[in-house]
Order: C-alpha cells, then sequence, then structure tokens
C-alpha cells in the first residue's frame, strides 16, 4: 500500500498538485514511519515553496535512513545555495574552478560564488584544457597546486590565480620547490602548520606570495549524525605506510587486547607496498591480534561504513588536515589522535594522545555525546562560516591588497 501512495503522490505532484501530492506522501509515512522515498518526495516539495530548512530537515531524514540514497544526496545538494548566501565582496565576474578531483572545497565556492558570478567547475587533465577552459577568465580557483598549471604562467594580466593547499597534499621537498610560486596571485592553505612546512620545503619564493589560512570546508548535510557513543569499534582509515605510524597502531591494538578489552579494529585502506603488507601480518599473527583486526581494502565514501563505527584512531607521526578525520566527527564519531604537529590546533585536547598507554587510557574512558563532535566540525569546519572568509580573500587578491 505504501508504494502505490508514493506512485500517486508523484503522479499529483508532476500535475503541479503540490497540496494533493504531500497528503499522499504523508499517508505512505503514516503507514511506514521512515519510509526514504516519501521523505525524500517530502523535501522536495519544501523545496519548492522555498522552505529550505523544512527541505533540509526531510532530506536529512532520509539519509539517516538510507545514507546512500542518491536521490536525497542530490537534493540535499542543491540546498547550500541557498544557505550560503549571496558573495557581499566579489560580484559581476567570471570565475573558473579547476579541480583534479571533487572535494567539499570546490562545492562550496562553485555555490557560494554562484549566486551573483558567472562560474564554471571544470575537471582539467591536460595544461591544454586548463588553459582553454580559463580563457576568458577573471579569477581562476585552482583546488590544487597541482592541477596543470603551464597554460597559466603567460596568461594576461587581468587574470587573477588563487591556488589551494589540500589538507591531504603530501609532496617532496623537490616537488614544493618546484611549484611555479610566480604564477600564483594567492594561496590558501588548510592550516598555519601547513603554512609553515610547505614555506620551509618550498625556500625562499613562498614569503612572496599572497596567503591566507582557510579551514577545510565541509558541507555537513551530507553526513548522518550515529549515535555510537558506547560502542566498541574502532577504524583507521588511510593507506598503510609507515608515514601512518603502522607500528605504532599495532602498538595500540596490542596494548588495548593485553587489557582484556573487548574492543574490535577495523583497517580500511590499502598497503602502498607489499612490504608492509606482509610486515603487518607477520606482526598480527605474533602477537595473536588476527581475531581482533578486520582489513576491508580502500573505501571511497566512508559514510555507510561508520554506521557502527565508535572511535576513529589516526597514528600518523605527520599530517596536514586529514579531511576523513573531520569527516568521520561530522558523523558524531569520536577521534583519537596521535598528538603530531599541529593537531592541537584541529582536534579537542581530550582526544590527543601520544603513547599506546595513553591511547588505552583515552579509549578507556567511557560512553561519549556524538553531537560534542558534529558540533565541533559545525564551529571549525563548516562550509557557512568558511565561504566568506574565501570571498573576502579574493576580493583582497581582485583589489591588490595586503592579507
Amino acid at each position: 500500500m505504501t508504494h502505490e501512495r508514493i506512485l500517486e503522490g508523484e503522479a499529483l505532484f508532476s500535475a503541479g498538485k503540490l497540496n494533493e501530492a504531500e497528503e499522499c506522501f504523508l499517508m505512505a509515512l503514516s503507514e511506514n514511519p521512515g519510509e526514504p522515498v516519501a521523505l525524500n518526495n517530502l523535501g522536495v516539495i519544501a523545496y519548492k515553496r522555498q522552505d529550505y530548512d523544512k527541505a533540509r530537515d526531510f532530506f536529512k531524514q532520509a539519509l539517516a535512513v538510507d545514507p546512500l540514497y542518491v536521490s536525497a544526496r542530490e537534493n540535499l545538494s542543491e540546498l547550500p545555495k541557498a544557505a550560503l548566501g549571496t558573495p557581499f565582496l566579489v560580484q559581476g565576474r567570471k570565475m573558473v574552478i579547476l579541480s583534479d578531483s571533487e572535494s567539499d572545497f570546490s562545492r562550496m565556492c562553485a555555490a557560494y560564488f554562484g549566486n551573483n558570478n558567472k562560474v564554471r567547475e571544470v575537471k582539467a587533465a591536460t595544461d591544454a584544457e586548463a588553459a582553454s577552459a580559463a580563457n576568458e577568465a577573471d579569477i581562476v580557483l585552482l583546488s590544487s597546486l597541482f592541477v596543470p598549471l603551464k597554460g597559466f604562467l603567460s596568461r594576461n594580466n587581468k587574470m587573477k590565480v588563487i591556488a589551494r593547499v589540500r589538507g591531504d597534499e603530501r609532496r617532496s621537498a623537490e616537488a614544493w620547490r618546484a611549484v611555479p610560486w610566480g604564477a600564483f596571485d594567492g594561496i590558501v592553505f588548510p592550516a598555519e602548520h601547513v603554512r609553515k612546512r610547505v614555506a620551509a620545503l618550498a625556500g625562499a619564493a613562498l614569503p612572496m606570495v599572497r596567503t591566507a589560512i582557510i579551514a577545510e570546508a565541509l558541507d555537513t548535510n551530507f553526513y548522518p549524525l550515529y549515535q555510537n557513543g558506547e560502542g566498541r569499534n574502532v577504524c583507521f582509515f588511510g593507506n598503510i605506510n609507515a608515514d601512518k605510524g603502522v607500528e605504532f597502531l599495532i602498538q595500540c591494538i596490542a596494548l588495548t587486547v593485553a587489557r582484556g578489552e573487548q574492543f574490535r579494529f577495523h583497517l580500511a585502506g590499502e598497503f602502498e607496498e607489499t612490504r608492509y603488507s606482509v610486515y603487518t601480518a607477520h606482526l598480527l599473527k605474533e602477537l595473536g591480534l588476527g581475531l581482533y583486526v578486520r582489513f576491508y581494502g580502500k573505501f571511497k565514501e566512508p559514510v555507510n561504513f561508520l554506521r557502527d563505527i565508535s572511535h576513529v584512531i589516526n597514528t600518523s607521526e605527520q599530517e596536514n588536515v586529514p579531511a576523513e578525520l573531520i569527516k568521520t566527527m561530522a558523523c558524531g564519531v569520536r577521534p583519537l589522535v596521535r598528538a603530531w604537529q599541529g593537531a592541537s590546533d584541529l582536534f579537542r585536547p581530550g582526544d590527543l594522545f601520544k603513547t599506546p598507554e595513553e591511547f588505552v587510557t583515552r579509549l578507556l574512558e567511557g560512553p561519549y555525546a556524538p553531537q560534542v563532535y558534529r558540533d565541533w566540525v559545525m564551529d571549525r569546519f563548516n562550509a557557512v562560516t568558511q565561504a566568506p572568509r574565501v570571498d573576502e580573500f579574493l576580493h583582497r587578491v581582485m583589489e591588490g591588497k595586503t592579507p
């Protein structure tokens, strides 16, 4: 019966009869509470009425039931264009956003600046594609320093090029020194410790470039809030290599098991080299940890995976801004982070540790409130607050002002 109600409502919606369609979807919900299609369709009706808060609530309810529901995700992605507001500084410009992959930062800028500017979002694989896309632009915003660049080196003086150092950008000192810093009018860094590190590696060229610190931008509408504050499932995200502290990770797991605590560890990532796979398998066997650890390979989208996860562990020796950790916090999962340089600026002090013993102490502190971590992301990595900061920086670049 529920299915027939939804089909009837969709037919009425197509005929422009919103009130009658709404009644059908509400009846479907009364018959089957939590029906994601009915929730999504009610969100669409609210969106048509320009009741964006109500629409957002319906789309989020649908995603809470089914985090992989494509239609609800796509509909929700339209809301930031209304929610982010109107740019108050950069207006009437031709802007091209060039990226080598999808990112929350690019989506945020496209939505925000698309209100009062002509914006194109382009994935460029070659120098020729990048140069062609940016040919008529006033502003070119690169989602990464390593998007094809040669097309900009001989550009006209009216074009302003702003690049962003991604939070997960990991390059050698040679790569940073080879960046043509003079080709940029501004550089956006996701955190101060990243700017300092890149400046040290890049040498004398970077201080001559206008820079800004603007945090990673996340649209929390895409991330359901899970209630696993009493759980005992710990996950690890990321390719497994020496930089990720695989030995330290196994020490943390071994000490947890030795204490008799019934936690399970879920490792979602690929081994970058065979030697790491062999070494990890050997250690787990020798330490008798096989029953407590499960490998999943690499996940493209971790949201559904986090449904039963209570904690996420990060044992890296050095990081920029680990985007996956921020996404897990948006879902209400508690991070436990090795205290690498800059971590104290990004995470709560009570979630940092320096030794395996301190990790276990943090892990055993008992239940936590998932909303605390959601709020932490909302306060520091929210697209709604970061977009105006990008706007202000672009305006300074266009006006030739110093930061």
